[in-house]
């Protein structure tokens, strides 16, 4: 297992004991708020537009979101300052999370400066993990350009009026996907324990899921108890239900692939 001096473990011991930790889950229950918010920005503009526009947010907080999987598959955050700045992360994410409704309104900037100082700290807290393991380092400082450049056309974006604003937003996921794929290329110097995505992309779905069953119960509670009660809470659960089989189903087959 990793300790609180080693950020990296060895290859082979990180692929067959790095589990996500608690900080982690933690950590994923605000990213979870931001997505269940989409929702929102979608009910204020149900045209094409409207739809576009909030997968453009989402696709910027899947990304971030992403983004410190992949850090925290590969450095130790159990150190009391790595933690402090998950924490501080995390407060941003939350900032990031309330404005989703308004982010092509008025908060624009709410949504903006906050999801900048998390992808500023996740180079932060790459840098500082990666410290004594220079191949590593190396890899990462390739991508570290276009990490920074993105979020700084989203803070741009969120200064301008919209459709300026949706455009510098679309160029900063563009920026982040591109660069990623070019450093990714010619960058060797990557190590990473499959078993820990697995298990944290498994335990966000969980969490997505859960929250959208404490959704439908809310929404539900203010039904009348008929008929359309019961339709409408057997429809909505089966509905969730069906997305736990079809995701953990088309995993769980996935790596059965892999092991055989």
């Amino acid at each position: 297992m990793t300790t609180a001096d080693e950020p990296l473990a060895d290859a082979a011991e990180t692929e067959q004991e790095k589990r996500a930790g608690f900080l982690e889950l933690f950590f994923d229950l605000v990213f979870v708020f931001g997505i269940t918010q989409v929702t929102a920005l979608i009910l204020e503009d149900t045209s094409a537009g409207g739809f576009l526009r909030a997968a453009l947010v989402f696709g910027l907080i899947w990304w971030a979101w992403s983004a410190y999987t992949w850090l925290t598959n590969a450095v130790d955050i159990e150190r009391s300052h790595v933690r402090l700045l998950m924490l501080g992360a995390m407060a941003g994410s939350f900032f990031m999370a309330l404005a989703v409704p308004e982010a092509f309104g008025s908060d624009g900037l709410w949504f903006a400066v906050p999801y900048l100082v998390v992808r500023v700290l996740q180079v932060a807290l790459y840098v500082e993990g990666l410290r004594g393991f220079p191949e590593q380092q190396r890899a990462f400082l390739q991508l570290a350009p276009w990490f920074l450049v993105s979020p700084v056309l989203v803070l741009v974006g969120g200064a301008v009026d919209d459709p300026a604003r949706a455009w510098l937003w679309a160029a900063s996921l563009a920026i982040d996907v591109g660069g990623t794929l070019l450093a990714g290329r010619g960058s060797a110097g990557w190590r990473v324990s499959p078993a820990h995505f697995a298990e944290r992309y498994g335990l966000f779905m969980i969490i997505v899921l859960g929250e959208t069953i404490v959704a439908t119960g809310l929404g539900a509670r203010e039904i009348e108890r008929d008929g359309i009660f019961v339709v409408s809470v057997i429809v909505a659960f089966s509905a969730v239900a069906a997305l736990w089989w079809a995701y953990f189903g088309f995993t769980q087959r996935a790596a059965e692939r892999l092991l055989a």
